[in-house]
């Protein structure tokens, strides 16, 4: 018997080869995987037709698929939940190389993200590039709370800086932190 983690479950239940996993045991008859599976895609295709509508072709996993960035304390209050959290459309399921999973209960939210992404040029450090999921800042009115968001959505990164002179010349200013 295999288990629910064995990538080759579903191509081996479709065969027949693990007749047991298709019986509801539930009713009282014994069903098979040809049965299990028609009702299966019965009740996904009506439940997708209510959230996204009849015309299949412009059903797009993003448009029920979403991940949500809370931001802690204040996505647990209610009213300022809206002004704090940030949301957006991603793709990925939990097998590809972006992955983005969802919980059975939960089945088109995602949970968790690969949140950093950090490439490094050893041979030229200042070709580096990096990308964060939100920003850089976690103060909500800063312009650098979220603007980050689209980049990381798209895979697409930007320049880590490792020498002084293109940390200069390409940063917006100095904050200096000094004792009293």
């Amino acid at each position: 018997m295999t288990t629910t983690h064995d990538p080759v479950l579903l191509h081996r239940i479709l065969n027949g080869e693990e007749a047991v996993w298709c019986d509801n045991v539930l009713t009282p008859g014994v069903e098979g995987c040809e049965e299990t599976t028609r009702v299966a895609l019965e009740a996904a295709l009506k439940d997708l037709e209510e959230r996204l509508g009849q015309d299949m072709s412009r059903w797009r996993w993003g448009d029920l698929h979403a991940t949500t960035f809370p931001h802690n304390p204040f996505s647990q209050v209610g009213l300022l939940k809206r002004f704090f959290d940030r949301s957006m459309v991603t793709g990925g399921d939990p097998f590809t190389v972006n992955p983005s999973p969802y919980k059975l209960a939960q089945p088109f939210g995602a949970y968790w993200v690969p949140s950093y992404r950090h490439i490094v040029d050893l041979a030229d450090l200042n070709n580096s590039r990096f990308m964060h999921t939100t920003g850089q800042s976690g103060h909500f009115l800063s312009k650098h709370y979220d603007d980050l968001l689209p980049l990381w959505r798209d895979v697409q990164y930007v320049p880590m800086y490792w020498d002084k002179a293109q940390v200069s010349a390409n940063s917006e200013g100095t904050l200096r932190l000094e004792p009293k």
